[in-house]
C-alpha cells in the first residue's frame, strides 16, 4: 500500500525548504520504507509504501512522525532553530483521506466523563506546585513525541517519586517505597510495565513502541498522575485503601 502524508513544520514563519533530501529508512519487520520526502515553505509531503493495511495507519503515522522529527532535529541544529511538526492528514492509494485528530484516543476515552471533575478538583495543584511542572511537561512530551512516549511517561513517574522525599539527600529507594506503598498504592509490576519502554531510549537505543503499547503507557501514567494530584490535595497524606486500591499492571 502507498501512503502520502501531509504535515507542516512549526514555527511556519521560518519557511523551511528542503528538496532532494538524501534520506531513507527501512523497517523490514513490517515491510515499511520511504519513497519520497519533500519540505517546501514548511509544508511537508512524505510518500511511503508499506506491507500492512490501513487499519495500522496510526502506527505508520507514528513511524513517519518520528523519522521526520529526526530530520528536523538536524536542520534545527544547523539553523539554530527549535522545529516542531504537525502531521495533518494522509491519503492512501484507494483515495481514502483521513485527517488526524490532535487528541490521544486512549486518553480521551478514559477521562471522557471526568474532565470537568478533574479540572475542578486538581487545577490548583497542577498549576501551582513546582513538583507538578516536570510531571506535566513530560506527559506533554510523551504525547508529542511517539518514539519517546515510554521515556517521558516514566520520567514523569520519577519526578513524582522525587517529590516524596522529605530531605534532598534522602535515598531513592526510600522515596520509591513511599511512592508505591505508603502514598499512592501502585504495584511494582505496574511501574515495570511502563519502565520497560523507557529504558531503551533512556540509554540512547533505537526503539519503536506500538500504538497499543503507547496507549497502555498513557493510561497507566495518567492514573498515577491523578493519584499524585489527589495526594497533594490531601496535604500529602497517604491515599487510603479501599478508596484507592493498588493500581495493577
Amino acid at each position: 500500500m502507498k501512503l502520502t502524508f501531509f504535515a507542516k513544520v512549526l514555527p511556519e514563519r521560518f519557511a523551511l525548504t528542503a528538496t532532494e533530501i538524501p534520506y531513507e529508512a527501512v523497517f523490514p519487520v513490517i515491510n515499511y520504507c520511504y519513497r519520497a520526502l519533500s519540505i517546501h515553505s514548511s509544508q511537508v509531503i512524505m510518500q511511503i509504501k508499506c506491507g500492512f493495511c490501513s487499519d495500522r495507519l496510526r502506527h505508520s503515522r507514528n513511524l513517519v512522525e518520528g523519522d521526520i522529527r529526526n530530520l528536523l532535529n538536524f536542520y534545527g541544529f544547523v539553523h539554530g532553530v527549535r522545529f516542531d511538526l504537525d502531521i495533518i492528514s494522509c491519503v492512501d492509494d484507494t483515495g481514502n483521506w483521513p485527517v488526524f485528530a490532535i487528541d490521544i484516543p486512549a486518553l480521551r476515552e478514559t477521562l471522557h466523563d471526568r474532565q470537568d471533575e478533574i479540572l475542578k478538583n486538581h487545577l490548583l495543584q497542577a498549576t501551582s506546585r513546582p513538583e507538578c511542572a516536570i510531571v506535566m511537561a513530560d506527559f506533554r512530551e510523551a504525547m508529542r513525541n511517539p518514539p519517546n512516549t515510554g521515556f517521558h511517561c516514566y520520567r514523569a513517574i520519577e519526578a513524582m517519586m522525587q517529590a516524596m522525599k522529605s530531605e534532598e539527600d534522602q535515598k531513592d529507594s526510600r522515596a520509591w517505597e513511599l511512592f508505591r506503598n505508603n502514598n499512592l498504592k501502585i504495584t511494582p509490576a505496574c511501574l515495570k510495565a511502563i519502565k520497560v519502554h523507557a529504558d531503551p531510549p533512556r540509554h540512547g537505543k533505537l526503539y519503536v513502541m506500538t500504538d497499543a503499547q503507547r496507549a497502555y503507557g498513557f493510561v497507566k501514567t495518567q492514573s498515577i498522575i491523578i493519584r499524585f494530584l489527589e495526594y497533594l490535595k490531601r496535604g500529602r497524606m497517604p491515599l487510603p485503601e479501599p478508596e484507592f486500591p493498588y493500581l495493577e499492571e
